[in-house]
């Protein structure tokens, strides 16, 4: 169950934007619960959010989104509720790994294991940075880079930075691709969301 709320009056209101509960439930009690107190819009979309389609095998997934920092609420079969840094994501092929950006004001690349509901790669904490563009070809997916300044970063000498996944060793690899090769990788779409307007509870 999904619980958002929005206080009435503006210059009083308690929370100012966006309260939120995220409920696993069974047999009318509550067994886990994911609390959010006051949700702050900072300038993009707010709230708790849903996939379009629920397509991670053996979870239900859900985003909050605001205060600078995305979280990924991964809810298991058993009821387990796991809260992960979260953002724009897209499985591997094996729907082992979720692939994604955290949704902050810096788009750290995140990698977590569903096998064990764990996060393996944490691009914040490993000085990473930030991803502009996600990209699949024949050697596996790598990241273009955002500058600091939210531009693209442009290539030298033909040539462009980009962080290759090793998912044989769970680590980012920096590296050079030729714009030219660039050009014949294909981009990941990531999974889409519902269009829902913000800090709204949903049936």
């Amino acid at each position: 169950r999904i619980i958002q709320v929005k206080g009435l009056n503006d210059e009083t209101a308690n929370p100012s934007y966006c309260r939120a509960w995220l409920q696993v439930r069974s047999g009318g009690r509550i067994v886990r619960q994911a609390y959010f107190k006051d949700i702050d819009p900072v300038g993009f979309d707010y709230g708790i959010f849903l996939p379009e389609k629920q397509s991670i095998p053996n979870y239900f997934v859900a985003l909050k989104e605001g205060d600078y920092d995305g979280r990924l609420l991964l809810i298991g079969k058993d009821g387990s509720l796991t809260d992960l840094p979260g953002g724009a994501f897209f499985l591997t092929p094996d729907r082992r790994y979720l692939v994604g950006s955290h949704d902050s004001d810096y788009q750290s690349p995140f990698v977590i294991d569903l096998s064990n509901h764990r996060l393996v790669i944490n691009g914040s904490k490993d000085n990473l940075p930030s991803v502009d563009q996600w990209y699949v070809d024949r050697y596996g997916y790598f990241f273009t880079v955002l500058n600091a300044d939210g531009t693209s970063r442009k290539p030298i000498r033909d040539k462009l930075d980009i962080y290759r996944l090793n998912l044989a060793k769970l680590k980012f690899t920096k590296s050079a691709i030729a714009v030219a090769q660039l050009k014949s990788a294909r981009k990941v779409r990531t999974v889409p969301w519902q269009q829902s307007p913000d800090c709204t509870s949903l049936p």
